[in-house]
């Protein structure tokens, strides 16, 4: 009958540790969801706004030189910054593109085209 009751205890004891590694690696996950949701659609409009300053700088690179910059920082652009990493940008057709966001890893991308002057949000 011990023999019965340590094998009970054992295996009780191996099933409450698994249920805590199981209850600590979902709430890592869960966190980790929390961290990598798309931004609210207060921040896409915080961003955008950001995005607006960006663009004005650029045009009026352009205007005033005639070219594109070769960076937002030559564009006159100090603070880039998002809570998504920086704005980039490229160029497309004697145009620029500014973009931030990765879809992969932010789960979300917003970008400024130039043709129609448009903001896009893929979230």
């Amino acid at each position: 009958m011990d023999t019965m009751n340590r094998n009970k205890a054992e295996l009780f004891a191996s099933w409450e540790r698994t249920m805590r590694q199981f209850a600590r690696l979902l709430l890592v996950c869960l966190l980790f969801a929390g961290c990598v949701a798309p931004p609210s659609a207060d921040r896409l409009a915080s961003m955008k706004k950001q995005g607006d300053g960006i663009i004005a700088k650029i045009e009026a690179f352009q205007a005033e030189k005639g070219t594109l910059p070769t960076s937002l920082k030559e564009a006159g652009v100090e603070n880039y910054q998002t809570p998504n990493g920086p704005w980039k940008c490229s160029t497309k057709d004697g145009e620029i593109v500014l973009f931030v966001g990765d879809y992969a890893t932010d789960q979300f991308e917003i970008w400024w085209e130039p043709v129609g002057h448009n903001w896009y949000v893929d979230t």
